[in-house]
């Protein structure tokens, strides 16, 4: 037995985000101690598993859920129930390897691996009838300038940020499969009007990746005109296929990335993957970050990179910030 969740232990930590509850310690719930679904009423529950080492691991893991339910159309008072989930594998296949997306040092994973509560994590689609958490293992990329900033000058100006217009690489040798290039950058400082975003322009200019063996590799937030490929062509795993903005859903200069396992951003699940050149040099404060306000505007604190930080080969965490090279 690995772990046991009882129900009042959910309801406690059960939280509603944009109409949808998840685990997140600290706020206040959702639930007021309600361990009851009602009719059409659905959960989802974010389950955390940490190992010592890796040997500790086990090579595949069986839920089993009890409780009182309707056991069939007719029925008008709960009874007990017991499922036992079809187990999951933890070792089915190797994760993708990833070649740098961007280049140079001071390059920060924001919104990264692996809490549950950040924005990627609990991403959670309603889409074509089916449940989807595309974003499941997304990192925003930003970079910290000489300045110790995350931009020099104006933020309200694109052009002020450090990592605007920087070139963004292909990770693997792929073909392109989707290409959109038509949104100009949103000015940092705010968001788009919501009623102008559709599932296609939400991540605005973007390339999506098609790297064999069922693996898709999405880039959002593209410069508008820069993107220097089309549906169709195929890329070299280091090739420059467009540069760095702001444009959709975002309000700072950032590159979204993430893997998945269908040619759709969001119409998908995402899948853990491992960088081949980055290096870990340090990692951002988090009390700083969750400190700091809407502007950013705050020479970042340092702190070393986590105990055992492997060099290459790895996902790194959230705040990680690092190095990329080819």
């Amino acid at each position: 037995m690995l772990r046991t969740i009882t129900a009042t232990e959910i309801v406690e930590s059960g939280v509603a985000l944009s109409g949808r509850r998840r685990l997140e310690p600290g706020i206040p719930s959702a639930f007021d101690g309600d361990t009851i679904l009602e009719p059409n009423e659905s959960m989802v529950i974010f389950v955390e598993l940490t190992f010592a080492t890796e040997s500790e691991i086990p090579e595949a893991v069986v839920h089993h859920f009890s409780g009182a339910a309707a056991t069939n159309p007719g029925s008008t008072s709960p009874s007990p129930v017991a499922y036992l989930m079809v187990p999951l594998a933890l070792d089915a296949a190797a994760l993708p390897l990833a070649g740098s997306p961007v280049e140079g040092n001071g390059w920060v994973a924001i919104n990264g691996c692996c809490a549950p509560f950040h924005v990627h994590r609990s991403s959670l689609q309603t889409i074509s009838g089916r449940l989807r958490v595309a974003q499941r293992f997304a990192i925003d990329w930003m970079k910290i300038g000489d300045n110790g900033k995350l931009f020099d000058g104006d933020p309200s100006e694109v052009t002020s940020w450090h990592n605007y217009g920087e070139p963004v690489m292909a990770v693997a040798n792929g073909t392109v499969v989707q290409v959109l290039d038509e949104l100009d950058d949103q000015p940092p400082g705010t968001l788009p009007d919501p009623l102008t975003i559709t599932i296609d322009t939400v991540d605005g200019n973007h390339v999506i990746l098609d790297i064999g063996g069922g693996v898709y590799v999405f880039y959002a937030h593209l410069r508008r005109g820069s993107i220097r490929v089309k549906e169709g062509d195929t890329v070299q795993m280091g090739e420059v296929i467009a540069e760095l903005g702001n444009s959709g859903n975002t309000s700072a200069p950032h590159l979204h990335l993430h893997f998945m396992d269908s040619p759709s951003a969001l119409a998908a699940d995402g899948i853990p993957f491992q960088f081949l050149g980055f290096q870990t040099t340090g990692r951002i404060d988090m009390d700083q970050w969750m400190s700091a306000d809407e502007s950013l505007d705050v020479v970042w604190d340092l702190l070393p990179p986590y105990e055992g930080t492997p060099a290459g080969h790895f996902m790194p965490l959230d705040m990680d910030v690092g190095t990329f090279s080819r």
